[in-house]
């Protein structure tokens, strides 16, 4: 496994992954990744949050980690283990807001 950094991530890569694995990747993956991406752009979010979240959504869309995404049932754990843990460490920021944006933007891709 490379070294993820926070300046690995981009807008592009998210939205590129988002297009190419949201529906495989499920409902859960995503909206965990839409809430960080949420506090991601929130300006009130602290920078030392925000790196944090910068590694998991980087983590999230490099093509390149532990498991690869291609593999069927098990491709995409780790990084569903990598956005729950980033969750996790930047809870404590996370507003209703962030997460009734991500739950729209989920059921967008979803149509329901």
């Amino acid at each position: 496994m490379s070294h993820i950094t926070a300046n690995d991530y981009s807008e592009s890569g998210f939205f590129g992954f988002i297009k190419k694995w949201g529906r495989k990747a499920g409902r859960e993956i995503l909206k965990n990744a839409f809430i960080l991406h949420e506090m991601l752009r929130d300006p009130d979010v602290p920078r030392s949050s925000k790196l944090i979240i910068m590694g998991a959504l980087a983590y999230l869309v490099l093509p390149i980690d532990a498991i690869p995404d291609f593999l069927p049932v098990v491709g995409l754990t780790d990084d569903a283990l990598a956005l729950v843990t980033a969750l996790a460490k930047v809870a404590s920021n996370c507003t209703e807001a962030h997460k009734a944006r991500a739950e729209a933007r989920v059921r967008a891709i979803f149509g329901d």
